[in-house]
């Protein structure tokens, strides 16, 4: 092939071999340019590509999140409701609470019983929701405890789970047990208990208490 070419270049043949090596030379060129510009091309268009998808992949992701709280929502209400109803925003009725875990012990028969509950105690909110009411530009309420301990001797498991279910509803507000101390009898009449159910609720400590007055729950 080379061989023919050279004979071509020196015939009279020269200048046509010249002019078609140019313009196959061009062509090359051209076709490397359009291979590139097609590459180039097709980058972006895949980057492109890319960037939707992720874009569709976000919304898709949003209205999940969404929809999941549209469908938390109801629970959440009714929770709020809830927490309204069952005085959450108030100070506790310590003498309401008192008297319905006396009258419900009082009605298992124990050996001996005796509730009493403390002052209420005024804590500050966690940071994160101490930093939502701050940046809302609103003065956060503060949170407040008020124990109560029972002591109970002579009570059956299935009559100290009753008692514990009506003190823990009586508190109101947020109740819950923090400690328990069960003793089983040598006697055989059951258990002697002591536990500390702590209730909880939002507000303003009296008498416009700062955080000095505050002090931890014990």
């Amino acid at each position: 092939m080379s061989g023919r070419l050279v004979k071509l270049w020196h015939s009279k043949h020269r200048r046509v071999v010249g002019t078609a090596g140019a313009i196959l030379g061009v062509a090359l060129l051209l076709g490397i340019a359009l291979l590139g510009w097609s590459g180039a091309r097709l980058h972006s268009a895949a980057i492109a590509l890319q960037i939707e998808q992720q874009g569709l992949a976000d919304v898709a992701l949003i209205e999940q999140e969404l929809a999941a709280l549209h469908a938390e929502l109801p629970r959440r209400e009714a929770r709020l409701r809830a927490l309204q109803a069952g005085g959450f925003l108030e100070a506790a009725d310590r003498v309401a609470w008192a008297e319905a875990v006396v009258t419900s012990a009082d009605a298992l028969r124990p050996i001996s019983y005796s509730a009493a509950i403390g002052a209420p105690q005024w804590l500050p909110l966690p940071d994160t929701l101490a930093e939502r009411y701050e940046a809302q530009g609103l003065n956060a309420p503060a949170l407040h405890a008020t124990d109560l301990v029972l002591r109970v001797q002579g009570l059956h498991e299935d009559e100290l789970v009753r008692l514990m279910d009506v003190a823990l509803a009586a508190g109101g507000g947020v109740t819950r047990i923090e400690q328990c101390r069960l003793l089983r009898r040598a006697d055989d009449i059951g258990l002697d208990v002591e536990c500390t159910l702590r209730r909880f609720g939002l507000g303003k400590p009296p008498g416009g208490a700062g955080a000095d007055a505050m002090e931890p729950a014990s």
